[in-house]
C-alpha cells in the first residue's frame, strides 16, 4: 500500500470515520499527515466523555484540514446533555465555507442555524416545528433524506428550493401510537417512499409539482402488528379499507407524474380495488417501473394501471429476489 499514490490514499481515509482515519497517521512518516487532506468528515460521539474531548477532536481535525471541497459532512451526536449548540454552528460554518454537498445527521437533536447545503439527511426524532425551522434555516436544501424518523405528523416544505424528498421506514415509539404523516411540499419534484411504514398513514395534501414519484413502501397488517386477543371482528377489513382509500388518494394526486415506480404492497391493493370496481383515475405517466415479487394477484393489479395509462411509453421491470410465480 506504501507504494500507492498519495490521492487514492486520501480516497481511502475519507471512506473511514474522522477518528479512524486520524490513527492512521502512526503507520509512517508518509502517513503522518495525509489525514488532513480527507474531504469526507463523520463525526461520531461514541467513546467520547467528557464533551470536551470530543469538541477538541472536532476542532483539531477541521483547523488541519486542507481539503478544498467537502464531498460529505456527518455528525453523529447522541448524547442528549452535551450543550454544544454554538460549536456545532462554527462546525456547520466551516463545512459551508468549504461548499459542502451532503450533510448527514444522525439521531441528531441539535437544531442548525445556518444557511446549509443543498442536500440533508435526518435519522433522528423531529418534531413538525422543528421541520419548519430547519427548512428556514437551511434555505438553499435541494434534496432531503428522513430515516426512522419519529414524532412529526406534517411535513411542511414550502420552499421553492427543495425539489426531492426521500422518505425511508417509519420508527415506532412504544405508547405513541402510529397516527399519520401529512406531505405539503408543493415544488417537490421527486419524491421516494421506501421501506416499512409499520401503520403510518401517509398522506399527499399538496404535491402539485411532482414530476417522478416512487412508491415500494410496506404496511402492516394488524394481524402482523397486533396480539390476536386485540383484534376485534371486521376490524382488520376497515383498517384495510382505510389503506385502499388512501392509496386511491394516492392515485388521484400522482397522475400528472410523468414516471411512476410502484412496489408489491401497492400492487397488491391495486388487486383488491381491481375485485371492488374501484375505478382508477386516467395517469399522464409515461415511464412505469415495477419493483415486485411477481403473484397472480399483483399482476391484476398491474394490468388495471397499465389501463389507466394511455400515455405510456415504457415499462420497466426489477424483481426482487425470491420471485414468486402462481
Amino acid at each position: 500500500m506504501g507504494e500507492l499514490p498519495e490521492a487514492f490514499l486520501v480516497q481511502i481515509l475519507s471512506l473511514l470515520e474522522a477518528q479512524d482515519a486520524v490513527k492512521s497517521s502512526v503507520l509512517s512518516k508518509r502517513w503522518r499527515y495525509l489525514w488532513s487532506s480527507i474531504y469526507n468528515f463523520h463525526f461520531n460521539d461514541r467513546n467520547y466523555n467528557p464533551v470536551e474531548n470530543f469538541v477538541s477532536f472536532v476542532d483539531h481535525v477541521l483547523t488541519h484540514s486542507t481539503c478544498s471541497k467537502i464531498n460529505k459532512f456527518q455528525l453523529d451526536i447522541h448524547n442528549r446533555e452535551w450543550d454544544i449548540d454554538s460549536k456545532i454552528s462554527q462546525w456547520f460554518s466551516f463545512a459551508v465555507d468549504k461548499k459542502v454537498e451532503h450533510v448527514v445527521l444522525d439521531d441528531f437533536i441539535h437544531l442548525l442555524k445556518n444557511p446549509l447545503t443543498n442536500c440533508l439527511y435526518l435519522c433522528t426524532l423531529l418534531e413538525d416545528d422543528d421541520i419548519v425551522r430547519l427548512l428556514s434555516g437551511c434555505p438553499a436544501f435541494e434534496t432531503m433524506k428522513l430515516s426512522f424518523c419519529v414524532g412529526c405528523h406534517r411535513l411542511d416544505m414550502a420552499s421553492s428550493n427543495l425539489k426531492s424528498l426521500n422518505l425511508h421506514s417509519h420508527y415506532h415509539l412504544p405508547l405513541a401510537g402510529y397516527g399519520s404523516l401529512e406531505i405539503f411540499a408543493p415544488h417537490l419534484q421527486h419524491l421516494h417512499i421506501s421501506g416499512e411504514l409499520l401503520r403510518l398513514k401517509c398522506r399527499l395534501v399538496n404535491v402539485s409539482s411532482l414530476v417522478t414519484a416512487s412508491l415500494i413502501f410496506t404496511i402492516s397488517c394488524i394481524p402482523d402488528s397486533w396480539d390476536e386477543d386485540d383484534i376485534k371482528e371486521d376490524s382488520c377489513h376497515d383498517y384495510h379499507q382505510v389503506f385502499r382509500n388512501l392509496v386511491l388518494d394516492y392515485l388521484q394526486k400522482l397522475s400528472s407524474v410523468t414516471e411512476l415506480i410502484i412496489g408489491t404492497w401497492l400492487a397488491e391493493t391495486l388487486f383488491m380495488m381491481n375485485l371492488e370496481g374501484v375505478m382508477l383515475p386516467e395517469f399522464r405517466c409515461k415511464c412505469l417501473t415495477l419493483k415486485l415479487f411477481v403473484t397472480e394477484y399483483n399482476l391484476y393489479g398491474i394490468a388495471s394501471l397499465l389501463q389507466a395509462s394511455p400515455l405510456l411509453e415504457e415499462k420497466n421491470e426489477s424483481k426482487d429476489p425470491p420471485q414468486v410465480f402462481n
